[in-house]
């Protein structure tokens, strides 16, 4: 079995933290089997427009760290799979 994801993971609700989260370590445990394609809401622009670098900010704290780990693991999705 394969699992195609196709993007646009956060800016669509409360819980865009627990999405990237459960879809970070279910590629990590089946890599072989799990694909994250890179939507338009992969783009640390649209995350600061759409609300996505606010929740960061106010659940985690998070940082200029963080999101350059983000955008730089956004930049290692693929923008299309050929099956």
């Amino acid at each position: 079995t394969y699992l195609v994801f196709l993007g646009d993971y956060v800016d669509r609700g409360e819980y865009g933290i627990e999405v990237i989260y459960a879809l970070m370590r279910l590629r990590m445990m089946n890599s072989q089997h799990v694909f994250l394609i890179r939507g338009n809401h992969e783009d640390m622009r649209l995350n600061n427009q759409y609300g996505f670098r606010d929740e960061l900010f106010i659940r985690i704290n998070a940082g200029k760290p963080y999101f350059d780990i983000l955008e730089q693991w956004y930049a290692t999705m693929p923008v299309a799979l050929f099956i």
